[in-house]
């Protein structure tokens, strides 16, 4: 008796490839990706309160790292209002992450703390890039709105007011 069929046989292979292909697929999305998130940089209420965003960005695995690549901020019509790459993120910034490391930065660190809505569109997108070097968990990011007080005549930063943490979206 024949168990298996040419037809049969073939049809088996084509379907293994695709699954083998989907694998692969797969397992490259494990090691890179892109990420949005929202955000905001203006001065409120006569310019007694600053709103800003804090991104923070977040390696969960135990043993690989992640690399940010890039770090692209647009307003909302979509202008480029910076893009940060190589040595350019701000201070204290980590783009490589090790295992279960942490790193941050806020929008007072890109445009101090001036209201950028006389040059951009309000609020602000944010894409983030990034790989790892084996497979494993994602980039986990979020953003923090932040709402404080500020002093009119000096721009000194004084209490918080507000707070909000939105996740950013994973694009693939």
């Amino acid at each position: 008796m024949k168990l298996f069929s040419t037809p049969m046989c073939i049809v088996a292979m084509l379907l293994s490839a695709g699954f083998q292909q989907a694998l692969a697929l797969e397992l490259d999305r494990a090691r890179e990706g892109t990420l949005a998130c929202v955000g905001n940089h203006l001065l409120r209420q006569g310019g007694s309160e600053i709103s800003f965003s804090g991104y923070s960005f977040r390696n969960f695995n135990p043993n690989s790292e992640i690399t940010i690549d890039s770090v692209t901020i647009y307003d909302a019509k979509g202008t480029i209002l910076t893009s940060l790459v190589g040595g350019m993120f701000p201070p204290g910034f980590n783009q490589v992450l090790g295992p279960n490391q942490t790193t941050s930065f806020t929008t007072r660190d890109i445009f101090g703390d001036s209201d950028i809505r006389s040059r951009a569109a309000i609020p602000l997108q944010t894409i983030v890039k990034w790989r790892a070097d084996k497979r494993g968990f994602a980039l986990f990011a979020n953003v923090a709105r932040q709402d404080r007080g500020r002093d009119r005549i000096t721009g000194a930063i004084r209490e918080q007011r507000a707070r909000g943490i939105i996740p950013c979206a994973a694009l693939n």
